[in-house]
């Protein structure tokens, strides 16, 4: 059965389905609703409410980031001259640290990319047409050691040996069951180790002179946790192989009221044991357009993907030009907000006295929305890079940030290549649904401690876990039968415990990766007064209005997925 797909070309959801229709938490059962004519009057209101707090909300944060700001002067130093012709914005806001690193250099890497994908998509096919998927390794691994110096130096060969010596623990353990316990200690041992030695300094061994070849990212341990989850992957793969774990986990593994907050993988290759070779292992741990930022594709699929040299189509011309477009709208609509909003600069600068609860509301919103628009762009880069070079992997964002309403739901659509390796590596070893309780505050404290060692990291991830428990008992509500008959009711309150879960999963957000906890507490200082009841009492039916929107759409989604699985 084929399903069809969207006729329309989205920024934020990817060309193939979304997974609408995936049992999201919270929503009703809706037999007993009235007709959708019958409620025209009102979710007309809820379109006119939403649009109209849009507007208002882009509006504020505009207004905030003008020089008329009395607190345009304490931040100004963070801002840089605009390029876009024709307006009157004539300053940047340039002070996230990772999108400017990521546009800086972003013309280097984009030779990188063609010189790349024209050596291993044109030239090697027509060299090599017999061997082509067996020496496109070999130049995969070549590409990514010239990488690997040029950007960290002799930190290189720090890499090198983390990941030969990874390579030696799978191959000496892959069978036995302390293998797992040992790559998962060997990783972790890491994570803390490259934090808390900076990286490991050469001179500590009397090579000192090695340290002043830094490359172009001396820290390179920053960028180390992606390699981290590769190394993870062979292992765990390798050990499922050698042990004759093979296919699709169960249903029974990996679903249950509370995994959905993550998105089981769809499916499992089955490679050899040959092909688990040292060969594979570098090409695959020196991948160089999932390198950086991923996103993460599994051991097992990238081989199943590169031992093919026929082209998918995910991967063909015409998806790939379709999918670069769709790529340049989202950077150029990054790039008009740092032009216009400058709320990264007024929260860095803590630029937000005399702000009123809306105001100080709308820097942490603005905030959230542009962590998640400045990770869509450079993830969907790197995406497209290894889609015209011949990899697809999974689509991180298939979800606008704004679009959730429910805590478990929101994680399946925000770094989903992630969510599915933390089910497939972590959740389900740990036992899956069976310890469910126990194992969502192990997976969110790594979580936490992969992002970075941090302590306001792991309130981060322990706020997550709080707020999904009161969800995964509320969704157990929702299937009793004396709440189904609730009807339009039922539906009234699933969007009320929408709306609570909106607000709960900003804060969590905005302490973890955004204002951290010093910025909530003066946030929530602006909310008890009357100017922010009023602000809290407005918002509550913008959000409430929103979510019954948000109903509706799923609902579509699921009615048109059916419908094109039934042709």
């Amino acid at each position: 059965m084929v399903t069809k797909r969207p006729s329309h070309m989205s920024l934020t959801v990817p060309m193939e389905s979304d997974d609408a229709g995936n049992n999201e938490p919270l929503l009703m059962h809706r037999e007993q609703k009235k007709p959708k004519e019958d409620r025209k009057i009102e979710f007309t209101a809820y379109y006119v409410i939403v649009a109209a707090a849009v507007v208002v909300m882009t509006w504020c944060a505009y207004d905030i980031s003008k020089e008329s700001n009395p607190q345009f002067a304490s931040y100004k130093h963070r801002l840089s001259k605009g390029w876009i012709p024709g307006f009157n914005w004539i300053v940047r806001d340039t002070s996230d640290a990772q999108y400017g690193s990521f546009r800086k250099n972003l013309p280097s890497l984009a030779i990188l990319s063609a010189v790349q994908v024209a050596l291993t998509r044109l030239i090697l096919p027509l060299l090599f047409p017999s061997s082509f998927p067996f020496v496109r390794q070999y130049v995969r691994i070549i590409i990514g050691l010239a990488f690997l110096f040029a950007l960290y130096g002799s930190s290189a060969l720090k890499i090198l040996a983390i990941i030969t010596i990874n390579f030696a623990i799978s191959r000496t353990f892959g069978s036995s069951l302390a293998g797992p316990l040992i790559c998962w200690g060997f990783g972790i041992g890491l994570l803390f180790s490259n934090h808390y030695l900076h990286g490991y300094q050469w001179s500590t061994i009397g090579l000192g002179q090695l340290d002043s070849w830094k490359g172009l990212l001396p820290r390179w341990w920053i960028n180390f946790n992606f390699t981290l989850l590769r190394m993870i992957s062979y292992s765990m793969d390798y050990h499922r192989k050698l042990n004759g774990i093979t296919g699709p986990l169960k249903r029974s593994q990996s679903s249950s009221a509370i995994a959905t907050s993550f998105e089981s993988p769809e499916s499992e290759s089955n490679p050899g044991a040959a092909e688990f070779g040292i060969v594979n292992y570098a090409a695959y741990m020196l991948y160089v357009p999932l390198y950086m930022a991923g996103p993460i594709v599994t051991f097992t699929d990238f081989i199943k993907q590169s031992r093919d040299a026929r082209k998918s189509s995910s991967t063909s011309l015409s998806s790939v030009a379709l999918y670069g477009i769709r790529w340049l709208s989202c950077f150029l609509l990054l790039e008009l907000m740092a032009h216009a909003i400058h709320v990264v600069a007024i929260k860095d600068a803590k630029a937000w006295s005399g702000f009123s609860a809306f105001q100080m509301s709308m820097v942490g919103f603005w905030n959230l929305k542009n962590i998640w628009l400045k990770l869509l762009v450079i993830w969907r880069f790197f995406r497209l890079w290894a889609m015209a070079e011949g990899i697809e992997s999974p689509e991180n964002m298939t979800r606008c940030m704004s679009n959730n309403y429910s805590a478990m739901g929101f994680w399946r659509h925000w770094h989903r290549s992630y969510n599915r390796w933390l089910v497939k590596y972590l959740y389900v070893p740990l036992g899956g649904r069976r310890y469910y309780l126990l194992n969502i505050w192990v997976v969110f404290s790594f979580v936490a401690v992969w992002h970075d060692i941090e302590l306001r990291l792991l309130y981060w991830g322990w706020l997550v876990v709080l707020f999904i428990l009161p969800e995964f008992l509320l969704t157990q509500l929702t299937k009793t039968a004396r709440y189904k008959k609730l009807g339009i009711a039922g539906e009234h309150i699933s969007a009320f415990g929408g709306t609570l879960n909106v607000y709960l999963m900003m804060t969590a957000n905005l302490v973890g990766f955004a204002v951290g906890v010093d910025g909530i507490q003066e946030m929530l200082s602006r909310l008890f007064t009357p100017d922010g009841v009023t602000f809290i009492l407005c918002s509550i039916v913008a959000i409430f209005s929103a979510v019954h929107l948000m109903f509706r759409w799923e609902e579509d989604g699921r009615k048109a997925k059916d419908k094109g699985n039934q042709k």
